[in-house]
């Protein structure tokens, strides 16, 4: 008896993976939670769309900035009319989509991390696994063990959502310097998923100095930050035609992709650079001890067993004196008292351990039974 073994079209392979997707603010959103499943502490997210949608009008300045190294005749679809191009109103159906092409391919996005990135051996096999495990075995980053928030294994068809081309450079760092490109068009021209090729070349073993050239002075923003290590993708251009509700709608959603109480330092700053005021920063430096007075973790092993710890930051226990305000009745008036703490802490409540002087300053542990908490 033979046997013969599946075969999954391109297409479909595809399909799946935009069906988790639903939409290119969706897909920016998994891009900046894979920079967080990558112990990133920033990533940087520059759109660079002169136009929303087709102008109408187009100045010389405009048209010689944008078009000038274009191939396309501007007055097949644009009237020159007052010493500027006004577009013409019996275009065809494929003209305006001709148009709406040229002005899509000036387009680009860039989300940058500096996240602990991918090897040349991971680029190979993990990367380029479609519905990967990885994340479902592995649910916790290597080094500041975040719970992974990444879909499993689709995320890299939120590339193909935003762009007809895409560009990932990646540094880990044990690795060099390797760039992945993929022109998303295969999977309308092939048959099969295996026919469906990407590149990868080495291109250096400085991550800082690449990403420092590929963004020129805008990188002065994030200066910083360590770049030794990350990745960097590149869509160009992009699919398509974006609004200022969709630039909001991204801006919102980043402020919940890193958890109420995280810890640790995970930036997202959002470049949009022809539109200023869409500009968008969350900066979280983590928790820092002078700005709570408790912070309580518990961690449950699934069976019976409850381990507490408590931080209590609440007193300041150095102090050797108090100042309260009392109301004297008979003189009707307010006064300030000056009390020892000492005395204070030498009352019997204080006496046992874990209510000491000294526990109000630090961690407690406390260990219970589900029961015993019930």
């Amino acid at each position: 008896m033979s046997s013969v073994e599946f075969q999954v079209s391109a297409k479909t392979a595809r399909l799946i993976g935009r069906e988790n997707i639903s939409g290119v603010d969706g897909a920016v959103l998994e891009l900046v939670k894979n920079g967080y499943d990558a112990d990133a502490e920033c990533v940087y997210i520059k759109y660079d769309m002169p136009f929303l949608k087709v102008p109408e009008e187009l100045s010389w300045t405009e048209a010689n900035e944008y078009f000038r190294n274009q191939i396309i005749d501007l007055e097949k679809y644009y009237d020159i009319k007052d010493g500027k191009y006004v577009i013409k109103q019996n275009l065809e159906k494929n003209e305006i989509r001709e148009l709406e092409q040229s002005i899509l391919s000036l387009g680009s996005i860039i989300v940058l991390d500096n996240g602990c990135g991918m090897t040349k051996d991971i680029l190979e096999t993990t990367w380029m696994n479609i519905g990967t495990s990885d994340k479902e075995v592995n649910i916790k980053s290597n080094e500041k063990k975040r719970i992974k928030t990444g879909a499993k294994g689709i995320g890299r068809f939120a590339l193909d959502k935003l762009s007809l081309r895409s560009e990932v450079i990646t540094s880990n760092k044990n690795d060099s310097v390797y760039s992945w490109k993929i022109n998303w068009t295969q999977f309308d021209e092939s048959s099969l998923l295996k026919d469906v090729k990407a590149e990868i070349d080495e291109i250096g073993n400085d991550f800082r100095k690449i990403v420092e050239c590929k963004l020129g002075d805008d990188f002065k923003k994030l200066t910083s930050y360590n770049w030794k290590t990350g990745t960097m993708i590149i869509l160009s251009p992009v699919r398509e035609l974006w609004n200022t509700r969709l630039f909001n709608k991204v801006n919102r959603n980043l402020q919940n992709i890193n958890p109420l109480g995280s810890i640790d330092k995970f930036d997202i700053i959002v470049d949009n650079i022809h539109r200023k005021e869409l500009n968008f920063k969350s900066l979280s430096g983590g928790i820092v001890r002078d700005n709570y007075d408790y912070m309580i973790k518990a961690s449950y092993d699934g069976k019976n067993h409850v381990s507490i710890t408590l931080d209590r930051n609440e007193i300041d226990i150095e102090t050797k004196t108090a100042t309260v305000e009392i109301k004297d009745f008979l003189e009707n008036e307010k006064r300030k008292l000056e009390l020892d703490t000492n005395e204070f802490w030498a009352r019997d409540s204080f006496i046992e351990e874990k209510h000491r002087r000294k526990d109000f300053n630090g961690e407690q542990e406390y260990e219970y039974t589900l029961k015993e908490l019930l």
